[in-house]
């Protein structure tokens, strides 16, 4: 990481949950509440459904980078939960299903937080001149809303979810489209992101260099052979970390 500056680049396009925004408890709160209503003992089947949702919703988006028709976010989670409830063989009729996905979609919005270093990271970087985009595969129009209610929307000229290009990251469209919404190139251009496979390897596809925010201590070496030899530019832990490159 010798000489490397965020000031360098004209633009950074970054990831919303988990990497700007903190939201690893809403999965959590939605999924007992579901449980809940469905089983006796929700906290002995907790850990268990949360991977197997997690699964299930990876899988629903990597169907659609395949090739399938494109599907809202909401009915993403929604089916997801479906399949989930079926591996389990949980008794969730469709209007509970309904409502738990709607619960799930509240808690986004109630339950995202700013992660530490954030809001310097942003500032400083506007004040660089460095244009900046958002991009997340979340729930439509989730992310203005986020980033305004956290006081840090003023620092980002550009927002994309799935549903302005009817297409997921890893898939090109939504990195493109931020690109182009930005006016900038990807070899002036900075990805920073946590999901190795969306955010680094779909970064990666359109020429953007790439920061891995490896919060979770994942295996890298796993992950590059995985991924046939895809590697993120530079790794950090956190954005605390990432604030030392400005």
């Amino acid at each position: 990481m010798n000489g490397f500056s965020l000031l360098d680049y004209d633009a950074i396009i970054f990831d919303l949950d988990s990497t700007l925004t903190d939201t690893n408890a809403y999965p959590i709160r939605a999924s007992e509440w579901l449980l809940a209503q469905c089983v006796p003992n929700p906290t002995d089947l907790l850990n268990h459904y949360i991977m197997e949702l997690v699964r299930n919703y990876r899988a629903e988006l990597k169907q659609i980078v395949r090739g399938a028709h494109y599907k809202s976010p909401f009915d993403v989670v929604k089916d997801a939960t479906r399949t989930t409830a079926e591996a389990l063989e949980l008794p969730i009729s469709e209007d509970l299903l309904e409502r738990g996905t709607q619960y799930f979609k509240q808690l986004h919005l109630e339950m995202s937080d700013l992660m530490p270093g954030a809001e310097q990271l942003l500032s400083s970087l506007k004040a660089n001149g460095t244009r900046m985009a958002v991009v997340t595969n979340s729930f439509e129009g989730h992310v203005d809303i986020i980033l305004e209610d956290l006081g840090v929307a003023r620092y980002i000229d550009v927002t994309v979810d799935g549903s302005d290009v009817e297409a997921y990251k890893p898939m090109k469209q939504p990195f493109e489209y931020s690109l182009e919404k930005l006016d900038a190139s990807p070899k002036e251009s900075l990805m920073i992101g946590d999901e190795f496979y969306s955010d680094i390897v779909g970064a990666s596809s359109v020429g953007l260099r790439t920061v891995w925010v490896n919060w979770r201590e994942r295996n890298l070496g796993e992950l590059m052979a995985k991924y046939e030899g895809v590697a993120p530019d530079v790794v950090v832990d956190s954005l605390e970390e990432l604030v030392n490159f400005l």
